[in-house]
C-alpha cells in the first residue's frame, strides 16, 4: 500500500487521507470503549516502534513491516481494534519517515491519542 510509486508527495497525501478516514471510523462509528482500546494499543505500538527504531525514522521500515504482518493477522481474525491500532501505527511511523509533508496525518493521530491521555494518567494513579 505504501510506497508503491516511490512518490513521497503522493504517499504523504494518501497517509493524510487514510489517517482521517480511520480516525473518523473509530471516533464516530464505534463505542467509546473501542476508541479507548484503539488509543491504548496505538500508543503502545508507537512507543514500541520508537524504542526499537531508536527514535530514528531511517530505522522504522523493518518495524513497519512487522506491524503490517500484525495488521494482516488482525484483519484475518476480524479484530477491528487491533486492525485500526496497527493501521494508525503504520501511518504514524511512515508519516515520521516522510517528514513535513505528512504532518497532518501525525497531528490527527496525536490529537486522537491526546483525547484519551487522561485515562492513561488515571490508570497510573490507581496503581
Amino acid at each position: 500500500m505504501f510506497g508503491w510509486f516511490n512518490n513521497p508527495d503522493r504517499e504523504a497525501k494518501q497517509l493524510n487521507k487514510d489517517s482521517g478516514a480511520i480516525l473518523d471510523s473509530v471516533v464516530k462509528g464505534s463505542p467509546a470503549v473501542v476508541g479507548r482500546a484503539v488509543a491504548e494499543q496505538t500508543q503502545a505500538a508507537i512507543d514500541e516502534g520508537h524504542e526499537k527504531g531508536r527514535n530514528s525514522p531511517d530505522l522504522y521500515q523493518p518495524i513497519i513491516d512487522h506491524y503490517r504482518t500484525m495488521n494482516a493477522d488482525a484483519r484475518r481474525n476480524r479484530n477491528q481494534v487491533a486492525m485500526s491500532a496497527f493501521s494508525l501505527t503504520i501511518i504514524y511511523l511512515r508519516a515520521e519517515m516522510l517528514g513535513p509533508k505528512a504532518v497532518p496525518a501525525r497531528q490527527g493521530i496525536d490529537e486522537f491519542l491526546g483525547s484519551w491521555a487522561h485515562l492513561k494518567e488515571d490508570l497510573k494513579d490507581e496503581t
